[in-house]
């Protein structure tokens, strides 16, 4: 027992554990962890604050908290840590702690800033500003690029210029991305690029910014020219890169470059790329012609979630494969996943063009059933204009009359169309019929 002792503390504090590590989930299961490590190393502040570290890295904040209130003298490292498990899980209360670290004694630093604002909303992140302010951290790098970070997410552009051109700040690589990818967020692709400019030492976030600027505002040539600089510099390209070429490709309607993006990403190790990756890569094949390619992607995938699948389900769709695009969506259901809002306007919309009105009405009603998903203008126009088009115009006058809330001009335009094809087919029956 005596020789097992140090070995469990000492490992369990100095591996680093990642989240949800099963090393780390093996040796918390044993029963004599927490009992030596709290009579052996209690009073020692290195193993508590580590700890304490350990356990908020991995949610766990209700240990994390109790090994913190057990440290005889806590510093700023553990106060740090504790914020930072808090600031992931709650900005309210990781707030109320940083507040709580002021009035024992403990004066904030970069860290404790930094950490705490990233997750703070509008009137939150005002008062730890001001608060910013009166300690005199905002030119700190860490803090100031936080602030802009957190002003940008909380859709306070303003705020985030005003930071961004104070005369007084020190700008950073991370400073210019922050703000790039804001101009980027607002549509202002022209700023982004002349921001661009001003970079010394662009990263690989830099290179991703400006080829999504050139990719949205539609300088496709640029973003494939600017994707050869970034080789010739050395930057390695990332998912991000590839999901903006890959889009590019994808509104080109160009097969033989986008095949030729998937080959460069092979050779580069294609399990790098994550899943939004393989799913842009999947739309790409699926629009571009090649249903084949497109399904062999998402059979190689080892993790798949909701998008993947409903791209998968337009896919089939668009190349005319209308009987197989339900068998897919109700794969996807065996799956275990859970179909969102656009997942049923994708399936809706490949039964409308494949004629199959009984799959679309019992897809319509599986939505609002089994999900609880409430239909919306689009989903009632689709199975509207499925019913109108193959002649069931009770239903779909049954439908208009069901709806929630008021039928627009295009569900309206869909019944009368069905109805005039049906009186046109009526029509000519008896012009048969009187031959």
């Amino acid at each position: 027992m005596h020789e097992l002792e140090p070995q469990l503390a000492f490992q369990f504090v100095d591996l680093g554990f990642e989240k949800g590590s099963p090393s780390f989930l093996l040796l918390w299961s044993n029963p004599h962890t927490p009992l030596i490590i709290k009579n052996r190393y209690e009073n020692d502040d290195f193993v508590g604050s580590s700890l304490v570290n350990l356990f908020a890295k991995c949610n766990r904040l209700d240990s994390a908290h109790r090994y913190f209130d057990g440290i005889l003298d806590n510093n700023l490292v553990s106060w740090n840590a504790l914020l930072h498990g808090y600031s992931i899980r709650s900005c309210l209360t990781s707030v109320l702690q940083l507040q709580e670290k002021i009035q024992s004694g403990t004066s904030p630093n970069e860290f404790s800033f930094s950490s705490v604002i990233k997750s703070l909303l509008p009137l939150e992140l005002k008062q730890i500003h001001s608060l910013v302010l009166k300690m005199g951290n905002h030119l700190n790098r860490y803090v100031s690029s936080a602030l802009m970070t957190a002003y940008t997410k909380n859709c306070l552009t303003i705020d985030a210029l005003s930071l961004f051109y104070d005369d007084k700040l020190p700008y950073t690589v991370v400073h210019l991305n922050i703000i790039a990818g804001l101009y980027n967020r607002n549509g202002m692709y022209h700023e982004s690029q002349e921001l661009f400019c001003e970079v010394e030492d662009p990263n690989i976030v830099s290179w991703n910014i400006l080829i999504t600027a050139c990719s949205r505002n539609g300088d496709y040539k640029e973003a494939f020219e600017l994707f050869q600089h970034m080789q010739m510099d050395r930057i390695t390209p990332d998912s991000c890169t590839y999901d903006s070429l890959l889009s590019i490709c994808t509104n080109l309607c160009n097969l033989v470059l986008g095949s030729f993006l998937h080959s460069l990403m092979i050779k580069s190790d294609f399990n790098r790329c994550d899943i939004m990756a393989r799913n842009v890569m999947i739309d790409m094949y699926g629009k571009c012609g090649s249903l084949l390619s497109a399904v062999k992607v998402f059979d190689e995938m080892l993790e798949r979630n909701v998008i993947s699948w409903t791209t998968l389900v337009s896919a089939f769709g668009l190349h005319g494969h209308g009987k197989e695009a339900p068998q897919v969506f109700k794969q996807m259901e065996i799956d275990g996943i859970e179909p969102a809002k656009v997942a049923f306007i994708v399936v809706l919309s490949t039964c409308r063009h494949g004629g199959l009105v009984k799959d679309g009405m019992e897809m319509f009603e599986t939505m609002k059933e089994k999900y609880a998903i409430e239909p919306e203008m689009e989903h009632y126009l689709l199975v509207v204009d499925l019913m109108a088009r193959y002649g069931d115009l009770k239903e779909a006058e049954k439908l208009i009359s069901r709806m929630p809330f008021t039928p627009n001009a295009s569900i309206w335009r869909s019944f009368l169309e069905g109805c005039n094809k049906q009186r046109n087919i009526e029509h000519l029956s008896l012009q048969i019929q009187a031959c």
